[in-house]
């Protein structure tokens, strides 16, 4: 059983790459998915390192980097409003 849920990963990921290739524009919203992941990481830790002089953190994890990536700085607004006020 485990053996063939490997084979069905490895199936469905060979098929995805293929699919991808073939197709530029998603190459090309790929690309752009990276760009804004990597952009939101560093405003994420541009955030942690200005506000770690006044105590305040945000968590660097997958969580917080899809939010940013998919709502920009409203994104990290957010974020920030959800640490003060919950947390």
């Amino acid at each position: 059983m485990h053996l063939w849920l490997w084979g069905v990963l490895v199936l469905s990921l060979t098929l995805l790459i293929i699919v991808i290739l073939r197709n530029k524009g998603s190459i090309q919203w790929l690309v752009r998915l990276g760009v804004h992941v990597v952009v939101a990481g560093i405003v994420l830790y541009a955030v942690n390192w200005i506000g770690g002089y006044y105590g305040f953190r945000l968590p660097i994890n997958p969580a917080t980097i899809a939010a940013v990536t998919v709502l920009g700085i409203p994104g990290v607004g957010m974020l920030a409003a959800i640490k003060l006020v919950w947390l």
